[in-house]
């Protein structure tokens, strides 16, 4: 199923029928969270025992995206270790704020590997020099030149290797990414929507404070 799909599914499931929310009488860490300029508000608890995170719930008022991205939340902490609920904060926060940065870099990246193609690389460097040396044909040129030439044509084609090495080692990152947060990769979705994306990381701000807050 398309991401963008997904998403719609999953706002319309969680925003209306919201999974754990309720307050949490005996939680050991708590926080609350506020957006301005949505006015979404949540109040999340959190029961901790041993580092592990073994109940998740809140309440609070807001648009469906802040209700489902608290909902899916609640239900990927379940289970997790201080630590790894840490791990998922900068992980989600990652995908849904610079994922779409990474792929301008990445689509401007392949643009200039394309524009530096081996044999315009060579016509450039040819042109060079004829300029400087305009009294002298191509075929005088010593086997010297030829050899920088070939050189400084073979480095730029390694260089060229590399940035699509790293470009595949990027995507394959952010591929990783969303194998491992299974439904909440689908919060990448609302990359379409800038202005809804504080919506989106309100609970997931919230829940880093409540894992800094002192034992209610």
């Amino acid at each position: 199923m398309d991401i963008r799909n997904l998403y719609q599914e999953l706002i319309m499931d969680h925003g209306t029928e919201p999974r754990n929310f309720s307050t949490l009488e005996n939680a050991s860490h708590s926080a609350e969270g506020y957006n301005p300029l949505c006015g979404d508000k949540i109040q999340l608890f959190l029961k901790i025992e041993n580092e592990c995170i073994t109940k998740a719930c809140f309440q609070g008022s807001g648009c469906a995206i802040s209700t489902a991205s608290a909902s899916l939340m609640t239900e990927a902490l379940s289970g997790k270790t201080v630590e790894e609920a840490s791990l998922l904060f900068e992980t989600l926060q990652t995908l849904i704020t610079q994922d779409k940065h990474h792929d301008k870099i990445t689509d401007k990246a392949q643009d200039n590997v394309q524009n530096r193609t081996p044999d315009k690389i060579h016509s450039k460097m040819q042109d060079k020099l004829r300029d400087k040396h305009h009294d002298i044909t191509h075929n005088k040129i010593d086997d010297t030149t030829h050899d920088k030439i070939d050189g400084t044509t073979h480095n730029k084609i390694d260089d060229n290797i590399q940035d699509k090495a790293q470009d595949n080692t990027q995507n394959k990152t952010s591929t990783d990414k969303l194998m491992e947060l299974g439904k909440l990769a689908a919060l990448s979705g609302v990359q379409a929507f800038p202005a809804r994306v504080k919506c989106a990381t309100l609970p997931w701000h919230t829940l880093l404070s409540a894992l800094k807050s002192e034992k209610v």
